[in-house]
């Protein structure tokens, strides 16, 4: 179902839900008041029970922007993202989870902050990145050591430590380019993971601006991370095995750490001697052995 696309739009926002009916309304709302409407949003049901398509397809008939609804047997948010992102028909790429909604000058934000980079470097930057906030106004996690700050996704952990879940747009082309991974009967979303791909050739301009509130769900993605590594290892391995080959400078600290967590998933995952045939260093791998069964260890004895 779709209702009728007549221009090339500034913003895909792109919406994966499952059983989110309840919230789902905020999301649509959030969308009717921004202030900049030329925008489509794209909202792709990873398997919902809970009469999501219903409403949804209430909304393509009254919405005054184009709404475009996918469905998907459940595979996880990282199929849905590269579904829309394949789908997408906007210049940028906007990712709104179902729990969560944008202020109303969100959109209008995002675009004038891409104006500001100066046009013929913007070939070097992906998006924009501002702040988040939770229902009570405050702003999650740190914020930015300047405002602009033009700087890499890992450059914002690893040299800012800037913490927290932020809001961000980015070029649909580029988004395009750097699928998620998808690992058969697994359903792990490491974000990180294609991050880190991004910023080894574009950048991105940060502003200290709250341009969205998060509402953590009890069942949602983040409140089970860490069952959610162990129950899929081969992601969970594949990522800290990324860490590992990153090129550019890594503190050893980083290193270490990320060589341990790529075997204490390879053991969950029964890959044992699958990690020292993968990993860059045997020493290192050797070294850290013995913490990598340490925490497979406590994995397994904790419920």
């Amino acid at each position: 179902m779709s209702s009728s696309v007549t221009a090339k739009p500034v913003f895909t926002v792109f919406t994966p839900t499952f059983d989110r009916a309840h919230t789902l309304p905020r999301v649509y709302e959030s969308l009717r008041q921004q202030t900049l409407q030329d925008f489509e949003w794209v909202v792709v049901d990873d398997g919902s029970t809970d009469g999501t398509a219903a409403l949804v397809e209430r909304w393509v008939e009254e919405a005054e922007f184009p709404i475009r609804y996918f469905r998907q047997a459940n595979s996880g948010k990282h199929v849905a993202d590269n579904l829309a992102a394949r789908e997408a028909r906007g210049v940028f790429y906007a990712t709104l989870d179902a729990d969560d909604y944008y202020l109303p000058q969100s959109l209008e934000t995002f675009s004038r902050v891409w104006e500001t980079i100066d046009a013929g470097d913007r070939s070097g930057y992906v998006g924009v990145v501002g702040l988040c906030a939770a229902l009570d106004g405050a702003v999650i996690g740190t914020p930015f050591p300047r405002d602009p700050l033009d700087t890499t996704y890992t450059e914002l952990a690893d040299t800012y430590k800037v913490t927290g879940d932020k809001a961000g747009i980015a070029q649909t082309e580029v988004i395009r380019r750097f699928p998620f991974a998808v690992v058969p009967g697994e359903k792990l979303v490491i974000e990180g993971a294609v991050y880190a791909q991004i910023a080894q050739e574009y950048r991105i301009r940060c502003v200290n601006e709250v341009l969205k509130v998060v509402d953590y769900q009890q069942s949602g993605l983040s409140a089970s991370a860490r069952r959610d590594f162990q129950r899929n290892p081969r992601t969970a391995s594949a990522y800290f095995l990324q860490r590992l080959q990153m090129p550019g400078p890594t503190s050893r600290s980083a290193r270490v750490r990320a060589q341990a967590q790529h075997t204490r998933y390879a053991l969950h995952a029964g890959r044992t001697l699958g990690s020292l045939k993968e990993t860059p260093s045997t020493l290192l791998w050797l070294l850290t052995v013995p913490v990598a069964l340490g925490l497979w260890l406590r994995d397994r004895l904790r419920p």
